[in-house]
């Protein structure tokens, strides 16, 4: 299953260029399975989501979450539905707890995009994958990530940090097997089986 698994929409993020509709329209349109929505700082609610899935029976739309941490990195979490959880800047170590004792799966998203480093407090964080291709990673940051990927032995994932429909599965992952819910997903990424 080639699923994007980290996208945003205008209506919870302030950065997204459209509509939910327009975006699960180009994931059709360019061929997934499965897109994640992964707003800033929220998580859509599951009767949000059942009204998008009854729109979009073809794909596989799940959520997900770009929490904003203290450390000032974004981390992209899978697998965990309860949205009072999460806090916008959250302590990394808070972060962590709430990952392990929830089962769920996290990939830093674009590091090195804001900093010459990565915060040592997200270092610190169950990470399952980095991310090493996006539409916010440009290629002076690639030989930075993948040299952190090597050092902490993370697999690297692609995802589009898609912000307007033409992006959305501009990179994705592929999947052996179907996915069909959150833990699914949280399970598949933590195992590394993409």
């Amino acid at each position: 299953m080639r699923f994007d698994l980290h996208t945003h929409t205008n209506r919870y993020s302030a950065c997204g260029k459209a509509s939910p509709e327009e975006m699960m329209a180009g994931a059709i349109e360019y061929g997934l399975d499965g897109i994640v929505i992964t707003e800033h700082d929220t998580l859509w609610s599951q009767r949000e989501i059942d009204q998008l899935q009854s729109a979009f029976p073809q794909l596989v739309i799940l959520r997900g979450i770009e929490v904003n941490t203290a450390g000032g990195e974004h981390v992209l979490v899978y697998g965990i539905t309860d949205p009072t959880l999460f806090t916008k800047y959250m302590d990394e170590g808070l972060l962590a707890e709430v990952i392990r004792e929830n089962q769920g799966a996290a990939i830093l998203a674009h590091p090195y995009r804001y900093s010459d480093t990565v915060s040592s407090g997200t270092l610190t964080l169950p990470l399952h994958g980095i991310e090493a291709a996006s539409h916010n990673i440009r290629a002076h940051m690639e030989t930075s990530i993948y040299a952190l990927a090597k050092d902490t032995d993370i697999p690297v994932a692609a995802s589009s940090d898609a912000h307007w429909r033409e992006a959305v599965g501009l990179y994705g992952v592929e999947f052996p097997y179907n996915i069909t819910d959150e833990k699914q997903l949280a399970a598949a990424i933590k195992k590394g089986e993409f």
